[in-house]
């Protein structure tokens, strides 16, 4: 019984490695103009390689610039359709989300982008989108991503607030929380404080 159990395991062992092997086996996308491994690729049997000349990514971007209308008209009925549905759906999430004050956090060189937000979870949400766009209001947070990538940050909740609590209230405390943090020298990102009078 174990011996079966051990040679189950060398079997089961040895696919991964061969999709590791297929991985590792690179094409060039014309659209992307980059080489990426070939499970980036749909399938295409009418093709030398067995696999389409485009990667899915741009296969997709192609597909949503071709079908802007149709898609964006979609989406138009549906939330027509189900207004009401969303909007129960909306408050539900937002019951849920508080508000508060964070950090982020670049564990490389400990500099630190004080915020606030009505709704924390959404807004590293937010942050992250941003920074993957290249379109960060902050520029020193840009560079810094773009230098060591997502992995080198840390999103940390310093206080949560009730979820009704008012932004300019958020906002008084953010700018408390950078002043103090100039005055100890902490590196920050954070470049301008938003209520200038405390």
């Amino acid at each position: 019984m174990a011996e079966q159990a051990a040679h189950n395991r060398q079997v089961v062992g040895s696919n991964p490695s061969s999709a590791t092997r297929e991985n590792k086996k690179m094409k060039k996308c014309p659209q992307c103009k980059k080489e990426q491994p070939v499970n980036c690729f749909n399938k295409n049997k009418s093709k030398k390689d067995g696999l389409s000349d485009h990667c899915r990514r741009a296969y997709w971007r192609v597909y949503y610039e071709v079908n802007k209308e149709k898609i964006s008209e979609r989406k138009r009925k549906y939330f027509q359709e189900n207004k009401e549905k969303i909007s129960e759906r909306e408050k539900k999430i937002r019951a849920n989300i508080p508000a508060g004050i964070y950090i982020i956090k670049n564990t490389t060189n400990d500099k630190i982008y004080v915020g606030c937000s009505t709704q924390l979870p959404r807004r590293w949400y937010q942050h992250k989108w941003r920074l993957k766009r290249g379109e960060h209001e902050n520029s020193f947070l840009q560079r810094d991503f773009e230098k060591h990538g997502l992995g080198v940050f840390e999103f940390i909740i310093i206080k949560e607030h009730p979820k009704d609590t008012p932004l300019e209230t958020l906002e008084r405390e953010e700018t408390k929380i950078i002043l103090e943090n100039k005055k100890k020298s902490i590196p920050m990102y954070n470049i301008s404080i938003k209520i200038s009078s405390l």
